[in-house]
């Protein structure tokens, strides 16, 4: 499966060049729950930042790995 759905974005892992995450700041974050800020940068040059909880940014790195090790 190439495509993954993540907050209002659907990704053709086939596009995504790189991805990068950082953890937000607990001033940021007013919910009990470990948030992450992920920037997915793509070949045509766009560039996608969504706030994700810590379970969507494994299945996201998990589904990338596996889509760049498995190839098509």
């Amino acid at each position: 499966m190439n495509y993954v759905r993540l907050n209002n974005v659907c990704l053709d892992l086939r596009e995504v060049e790189c991805l990068e995450w950082k953890k937000t700041d607990d001033e940021e974050n007013v919910t009990d729950h470990i948030i992450y800020k992920v920037t997915i940068h793509t070949k045509a040059a766009k560039i996608f930042t969504r706030l994700v909880f810590e379970q969507q940014l494994e299945t996201l790195k998990e589904s990338f790995k596996e889509y760049v090790n498995g190839g098509e």
